[in-house]
């Protein structure tokens, strides 16, 4: 059965994990706490707002949008099943320096977290494109309603894949360092 509730779980880990550095700190540089919240709230508001105005309608690329979508979520479906298994491969490691494998299982975890809320959002897009090739004739608003919201999730997509590159970037940078 479906839960509801842990959707909302998934999207405030998500937002968690995207404002943390590896150590699990809450990011606090001023400049990186604007960049977010303009990244992640207006631009995918701003994009809403150029859909509407530029009369932007879903159905004009929705075979081409929903076949990206699907697979991508399918890959991150394949990421999410190893990491699991990139933690336990790594705690095996008898040479382990445990400050070190501390940061990457936090990465992991972000990751992890930062990939359910990428697989929920390309869901809700596949679905959105599904339910306006249903029912797009009925009333252009409908449409329009629909591309906005699409272009908004979309927009939330993409720039979580962005944050979930950085949390690469920690992970390289840790095993560097574990390296060394």
């Amino acid at each position: 059965m479906l839960d509801f509730r842990s959707y909302r779980e998934i999207y405030l880990k998500a937002i968690k994990s995207i404002k943390s550095d590896s150590d699990n700190e809450i990011i606090s540089d001023p400049f990186n706490v604007i960049l977010y919240y303009a990244l992640f709230y207006f631009l995918p508001v701003l994009f809403v707002v150029l859909v509407v105005f530029n009369d932007v309608k879903l159905s004009s690329f929705d075979k081409v949008l929903a076949a990206g979508v699907a697979i991508f979520t399918g890959l991150f479906f394949s990421l999410l099943l190893n990491i699991s298994s990139r933690i336990r491969i790594e705690k095996s490691n008898i040479n382990i320096d445990e400050d070190s494998f501390r940061r990457y299982k936090n990465s992991m975890k972000q990751i992890a977290n930062i990939t359910l809320y990428i697989i929920s959002l390309g869901i809700y897009v596949v679905m959105l494109v599904l339910l306006n090739y249903l029912i797009r004739d009925f009333n252009e608003y409908i449409e329009t309603i629909i591309t906005s919201l699409a272009f908004f999730i979309l927009t939330r997509y993409l720039l979580s894949i962005l944050f979930m590159i950085q949390r690469f970037k920690y992970i390289i940078r840790d095993e560097i360092e574990n390296i060394l």
